[in-house]
């Protein structure tokens, strides 16, 4: 899973907590809340429903259109919400409705020190001001390291940056700055090497293994005539254990 998606993943269950936590934390008819995902939202009014929180798992949206519609809802679990619809069950008479107190969405982020200046900073940044963030991405000491070696080794500024743990930006500066040469070229597979690799490993990890990226792949690919013989998604459900053999040709 990329860094992107583990983002995403830690923002869907950042959220469905912090959305439980401003309805109540529990369901408004039987006062469940054992499990997260059993809990749901029920709109009060139906026709004034703009979206399903459904549908933010799929396309997040910012914090303020989410505190628009849980002002619409209540908090319920997902069997009262069945029996709700099928008219078994009706809401009481007192219900907790959304705590205002979270329609900012920075009074209820976590947070921890800064690294520079050690003030409080939000848990999702290194640093609490761009000013803190310039200093410590100035704090790399180059003098230890030996960027042409670097460079000649290397195929990729990319490579290097992985080596020494910064972005491969700040190794293009450096080497501009310094008057370096470009890395060599990385090295290319032959047809035939890239068509067997294809049939066993995904577009992003042939590009990991020649340190390009996945775009370059593709445009071997294109320039070879070959076709990908898997749909989109398919290799992250193989990692992901979901499937154990390739597709057939079915």
């Amino acid at each position: 899973m990329s860094e992107n998606s583990e983002r995403v993943k830690k923002w869907r269950k950042n959220t469905k907590k912090r959305i439980i936590k401003a309805m109540g934390g529990k369901c408004v008819c039987c006062g469940y809340s054992r499990c997260d995902e059993a809990l749901e939202l029920h709109h009060l009014q139906g026709n004034k429903k703009d979206f399903g929180f459904g549908s933010i798992r799929a396309n997040p949206v910012s914090w303020e259109k989410i505190v628009k519609e849980l002002r619409k809802c209540v908090l319920i679990c997902c069997l009262c919400h069945r029996e709700l619809h099928n008219g078994l069950r009706k809401l009481p008479e007192k219900v907790d409705y959304f705590d205002e107190k979270y329609s900012r969405y920075e009074e209820v982020r976590e947070l921890h020190l800064c690294s520079v200046c050690g003030k409080r900073a939000y848990a999702t940044n290194k640093t609490c001001s761009s000013k803190c963030a310039a200093k410590l991405s100035n704090g790399f000491d180059w003098d230890k390291i030996d960027l042409l070696t670097l460079i000649e080794k290397s195929s990729s500024y990319t490579e290097i940056g992985d080596k020494i743990g910064i972005s491969a930006c700040a190794v293009i500066k450096r080497s501009k700055k310094m008057g370096l040469p470009l890395p060599k070229k990385p090295l290319r597979p032959t047809k035939n090497e890239l068509e067997k690799m294809m049939l066993i490993m995904s577009l992003s990890k042939i590009g990991k293994k020649y340190n390009v990226s996945q775009t370059a792949v593709r445009k071997w690919c294109k320039k070879f005539g070959l076709k990908n013989r898997y749909p989109v998604g398919y290799w992250a459900k193989v990692y992901a254990g979901k499937f154990s053999e390739p597709l057939s040709d079915e």
